[in-house]
């Protein structure tokens, strides 16, 4: 017997077959959940190029969508305001949950615990 050659009892073929196979068993679902959302972003990008209302044919218009929707002053009101709140938001999310933990530290232990129960309660409870 060679040294450091580890014996293996005797394998059988789908056993082989089974441990060559389950690498792809777990990565199949991926794959099929990339089918059904590449099928739904390309259909997505396509209505963006067309004229529709969901009933009628579908009409062809090209970037047509795209260049009404540039020049349309509630575009550039929605965008202005979605970038404000994601800013803000982020911002204030960032600093008051910085200023919390750095607050919560400072307390001592029993109240430091009894009020990260009441900061996390909410989020591990069932809203319904």
């Amino acid at each position: 017997m060679v040294p450091g050659l580890i014996r293996h009892s005797r394998r059988y073929p789908w056993q082989r077959l089974v441990r060559d196979l389950t690498p792809y068993l777990f990565i199949g679902p991926f794959f099929l959940d990339l089918r059904f959302s590449a099928s739904a972003i390309g259909f997505s990008v396509f209505l963006s190029l067309a004229d529709w209302n969901g009933m009628s044919a579908i009409k062809f218009t090209g970037l047509d969508n795209f260049t009404r929707m540039l020049g349309d002053p509630k575009f550039w009101d929605a965008l202005r305001v979605s970038l404000v709140i994601t800013v803000v938001c982020t911002i204030f999310g960032t600093v008051g949950a910085t200023l919390l933990a750095v607050l919560l530290e400072k307390v001592e232990d029993r109240l430091a615990s009894l009020l990260r129960v009441v900061f996390f309660v909410p989020s591990v409870t069932s809203v319904s």
